[in-house]
């Protein structure tokens, strides 16, 4: 069928908090998008194995957001 699909854009990757408050709202004004935030900090005093760290919880919490239904995902500091 001719299925009606919305993309968002963005012109930048990286976004005010204005932008990011938007985007995140867009699930009570659009019922196309559901928007997932993930926090990916980690402290700095566990080095590269805190960073390896975060990319896994990174990486698991995306694919379960995707799995639950999200189509949005904010990567957020």
């Amino acid at each position: 069928g001719n299925s009606r699909r919305k993309r968002l854009e963005v012109r930048q990757p990286i976004l005010t908090n204005g932008d990011l408050e938007k985007i995140r709202s867009i699930g009570h004004t659009e019922d196309r998008f559901d928007t997932k935030t993930i926090d990916i900090t980690y402290a700095s005093n566990e080095g590269a194995a805190g960073m390896q760290g975060a990319i896994d919880r990174l990486c698991e919490r995306a694919e379960a957001a995707v799995a639950g239904g999200y189509n949005i995902i904010i990567l957020s500091d």
